[in-house]
C-alpha cells in the first residue's frame, strides 16, 4: 500500500517527513519495500542532506530615493544582532514580481550595508533584498516597486511602406522601434486625404507589421494609414508619414451624360455632354452607329484626353434622311469602362429630314 494514498485518488509518490536531532550534521537515508508476505525488496540507492537552521530575520526595504540620472538608492533595514548569522546581502530585480522572474544583480553586498545604488533598466523596476545565512539559508524582503518618471515618448516608426492586393487586404510593414520600454504601435486609417484619421487598434501591437481589409468596390480608389508607437508609460511618439495607398481598380468610371444637341443649318450635328466625374477618368470617346445602313456596327468618331466639364462636337460625317445614335464611353487609367457598346444603356437617337424633323430620344439597346 502507498501511504500517501487518499480515497479514491492514488497517489503518484510518497513523501516521508523527518525530525532531526541535530542541524549542521549530514544525514543519509535509503529505502527499500516490503509486501504482503513480509518480503523485502533491494535497498535504494543513498541520499543524504544537512539540516541547517532558518534565518530569524528577513530585511525590509524602508525607501528609496531617484536621482535625475535615474540612479535608484534603496534602503532596508535588518537586525544588527543577526549580521552574525549572513555573509551579506543579494540584490534581486523584476520588471514583471512574476514568479520565478527575478533575476540577482548583486550578489556581494556586505552584511554591514543597509543601502545600494542601482541603475533603473525598466519603466517598472520590482527590487528585493535577499539574505544569506552562512549556512546557506536565505530570506528574502517584500518586493518595492519603483517607477522613474518618464515623459519621453518613444521614436516616429520608420520605414512605413503598405500595398493593397487585388482581395482589398491591405499589407503594412514598418521598422521596429529599438525603446526597452516600446510597448507597441497603433494604425490609423482614413479614406479621404486631409480627414481627421481613425485608430484601428484598440490595443497597442507588437509586431511591426499589419494586415487591414478594405472594400474595392466603392468610389474611394485611395486609402490613407499612419502609424505611431507607444512605450509602457503610455507616451505616444508623433505620427509617422502618412502614406497613401491606391486601391486595385474594380470599379467601373460613372458614365457621362449628354446634356443637349443641335442640328445645324447646313445638316451637321452638334453635340454637348458633361464628364464623367471619375476622379481617375483618362479618356472620353464618342461613338456613331448609322441606324440605316447595312453596317450596324459602332464607330469612334472622336477621342480626348482633356479632361473639363463640359464637351462640344460637331459631326459633319452625316447624311440627310438618314438616322444615327451616338454613344459616349469613360475610360479609366485601368482601362475600365462603365458598359460596352453591345448593351447601350445611354444613347442619343437624332432623326432628321432636310433640318426639318428632329427627334431626341434616350433608350436602351442590346
Amino acid at each position: 500500500m502507498n501511504m500517501n494514498d487518499k480515497d479514491d485518488k492514488p497517489a503518484q509518490g510518497m513523501v516521508y517527513i523527518d525530525s532531526l536531532a541535530q542541524n549542521n550534521k549530514n544525514y543519509a537515508y535509503r529505502i527499500r519495500g516490503k509486501n504482503i508476505f513480509g518480503e523485502y525488496g533491494p535497498y535504494s540507492q543513498i541520499v543524504s542532506g544537512m539540516g541547517v537552521k532558518a534565518l530569524e530575520n528577513a530585511p525590509r526595504i524602508v525607501n528609496f530615493n531617484i536621482q535625475n540620472n535615474e540612479d535608484i538608492t534603496l534602503n532596508w533595514e535588518f537586525s544588527t544582532d543577526a549580521e552574525k548569522d549572513i555573509t551579506g546581502f543579494e540584490l534581486i530585480h523584476s520588471e514583471t514580481d512574476e514568479q520565478n522572474s527575478y533575476k540577482t544583480i548583486n550578489n556581494k553586498i556586505p552584511a554591514s550595508a543597509r543601502s545600494i545604488t542601482t541603475k533603473s533598466s525598466a519603466p517598472s523596476n520590482y527590487y528585493k533584498i535577499k539574505a544569506v545565512g552562512r549556512n546557506g539559508a536565505k530570506r528574502e524582503s517584500f518586493a518595492m516597486l519603483v517607477q522613474p518618471e518618464d515623459n519621453e515618448p518613444p521614436a516616429i516608426p520608420k520605414g512605413f511602406k503598405g500595398k493593397i492586393d487585388s482581395l482589398g487586404v491591405v499589407h503594412l510593414e514598418w521598422l521596429p522601434n529599438t525603446e526597452k520600454d516600446l510597448e507597441g504601435y497603433h494604425i490609423f486609417r482614413g479614406v479621404q486625404k486631409g480627414e481627421e484619421m481613425l485608430r484601428l487598434t484598440p490595443q497597442a501591437i507588437s509586431e511591426n507589421r499589419f494586415e487591414d481589409k478594405v472594400i474595392l468596390e466603392n468610389l474611394n480608389s485611395k486609402v490613407y494609414y499612419y502609424v505611431i508607437s507607444m512605450d509602457k508609460r503610455k507616451n505616444q511618439s508623433e505620427p509617422s508619414q502618412i502614406i497613401e495607398l491606391e486601391k486595385p481598380d474594380k470599379v467601373k468610371p460613372m458614365i457621362p451624360v449628354f446634356t443637349d444637341y443641335k442640328l445645324e443649318e447646313n445638316g451637321n450635328i452638334t453635340l454637348n455632354w458633361m464628364r464623367s466625374h471619375s476622379d481617375d477618368v483618362e479618356v472620353h470617346q464618342l461613338y456613331r452607329q448609322a441606324l440605316d445602313s447595312q453596317d450596324k456596327e459602332w464607330h469612334k468618331i472622336f477621342e480626348t484626353k482633356d479632361l473639363k466639364e463640359t464637351y462640344t462636337y460637331t459631326d459633319k460625317d452625316v447624311e440627310n434622311e438618314k438616322r444615327y445614335r451616338y454613344y459616349l464611353m469613360a475610360i479609366d487609367k485601368s482601362q475600365l469602362n462603365p458598359t460596352t457598346l453591345k448593351k447601350s444603356l445611354y444613347g442619343v437617337i437624332i432623326c432628321f429630314l432636310w433640318r426639318l424633323l428632329i427627334t431626341l430620344r434616350f433608350g436602351r439597346s442590346y
